[in-house]
């Protein structure tokens, strides 16, 4: 028994940010239901090490959870996670802004659905503004907030952290907020409640306060401009993603500088 138990959660995430937040919520006895896409699901599960064919990477991120196989973009996919929504407390999910929208689960829709659920979205650049578009990746977004400028020698050139820090962060914050608001009893929820995580905000305030106090920004030489985007460029390359994806990451760094 956890602080959590009898609360039922949909788990509509991927990769890092939003299945930390999930791991934890089930760590604290709520019941999670993972929905993964049948045609090869969460994106961690090739990530290595491999041990008998299970991604340890995925395993450490996904104990504790239920996995649900649906194709959200088929008639029987969209009727069972509609009836999966309907019974649960909290979705999560950390889709780019509107792709949900699309298929019939955006905000409105789902809350039409179940009026009482919290609806959490971890995204990279929020809901609104001009790079709300965009996906963020862990390098590109340490990088944006400073992150790299302060780690490393300082005679070299800015350096990512060893983990993905502003997944987590953000992981971390949403799974604060929605026990706030989950574990009140369903009758005193009368409005749906929407939570909103944005990746790159919460690097930044955790990374601006000791600019703030000293009013300065920290080995910001013109210099290291260069070798800041190289580093998240070369971070991205690493990934896999496309030509396209890169470009896309090139300019949103260039523009932060």
């Amino acid at each position: 028994m956890g602080p959590l138990t009898g609360i039922t959660v949909i788990d509509l995430t991927r990769v890092l940010a939003g299945p930390y937040c999930t791991m934890l919520l089930a760590d604290m006895g709520a019941e999670v239901i993972k929905i993964e896409d049948p045609r090869g699901g969460d994106d961690v599960r090739g990530f290595p090490p491999i041990v008998d064919g299970w991604s340890s990477y995925f395993l450490g991120l996904n104990r504790n959870k239920k996995s649900v196989a649906l194709d959200l973009k088929t008639p029987g996919g969209h009727d069972a996670l509609t009836r999966l929504i309907a019974r649960a407390d909290v979705l999560i999910e950390n889709f780019k802004p509107g792709s949900l929208a699309r298929i019939g689960f955006g905000v409105e829709a789902v809350s039409a659905i179940n009026s009482r659920l919290v609806y959490c979205s971890i995204t990279g650049y929020g809901h609104t503004g001009p790079r709300s578009h965009l996906s963020g990746y862990d390098p590109v977004i340490q990088a944006e907030c400073g992150l790299m400028a302060i780690t490393g020698f300082p005679d070299g050139a800015p350096t990512r952290s060893g983990i993905a820090v502003t997944d987590f962060l953000a992981g971390l914050y949403a799974n604060q907020g929605i026990p706030a608001r989950a574990p009140r009893p369903r009758a005193h929820r009368n409005r749906p409640a929407h939570r909103h995580r944005a990746v790159r905000f919460d690097a930044v305030d955790a990374d601006d306060a000791g600019w703030d106090l000293r009013g300065d920004r920290p080995r910001s030489a013109a210099p290291r401009q260069r070798a800041r985007l190289d580093c998240a460029v070369r971070s991205v390359s690493g990934s896999g993603r496309s030509d396209h994806d890169l470009r896309g990451k090139r300019q949103v760094v260039a523009e932060s500088l």
